[in-house]
């Protein structure tokens, strides 16, 4: 899902007000040209995001394919 500038303020601005002990940040992933896959960016955002190891790959096997199609 891809958010507007607007809708991304919003959320985040909606979520402080709750006034949570958490961070946010935007993490943006790019796929590339012609479904070129940066995959030390894609690996590195996916531990970010605390995606268990052994299925970091699935994952990026599955996005280059969907990339691709």
């Amino acid at each position: 899902m891809r958010l507007t500038g607007e809708q991304h303020r919003s959320i985040i601005e909606a979520l402080r007000a709750a006034d949570l002990e958490w961070t946010f940040e935007l993490i943006n992933s790019v796929a590339g040209s012609r479904g070129a896959v940066v995959e030390d960016d894609f690996y590195s955002k996916l531990e970010k995001l605390s995606v268990q190891a052994g299925k970091r790959d699935k994952i990026m096997l599955a996005h280059a394919k969907r990339m691709t199609q």
